[in-house]
C-alpha cells in the first residue's frame, strides 16, 4: 500500500457521513420548498394570506416566522397543504 502523501493526509481523518445525513437532507429540502413557496407568494401578491381562510396573517406572526402559512385562528398546515393556494379570500367570507 502506498503511504499517504502529506497533501492528502487529511483524507485519513475525514469523518464518515453521519447516519442522520438523509434526515438532514430531507429537512433541508423541506426548508427550501417552504422558502420557494414564500417567494412565489411574494411574486403573486399573496404573501401574508392564511392558507386556511384567506385572511391576513398577523404581522407579529410573520415577523416571528416569515414561512408561516396560517393565521392564529388555524393550526400550522402540513407541508403538502402549504404548497397549495389559499382556499378562500377575506372578501369571500
Amino acid at each position: 500500500m502506498w503511504p499517504l502523501a502529506p497533501e492528502v493526509s487529511w483524507l485519513a481523518t475525514v469523518t464518515p457521513v453521519s447516519d442522520d445525513f438523509d434526515d438532514d437532507l430531507q429537512q433541508s429540502e423541506q426548508l427550501l420548498n417552504e422558502v420557494d413557496r414564500v417567494l412565489r407568494s411574494l411574486d403573486d401578491g399573496t404573501f401574508g394570506t392564511c392558507h386556511s381562510c384567506g385572511a391576513a396573517i398577523e404581522p407579529s406572526r410573520l415577523l416571528a416566522d416569515p414561512l408561516i402559512a396560517t393565521c392564529e385562528a388555524h393550526p400550522q398546515l402540513s407541508e403538502q397543504d402549504q404548497s397549495s393556494e389559499p382556499t378562500a379570500t377575506a372578501e369571500q367570507e
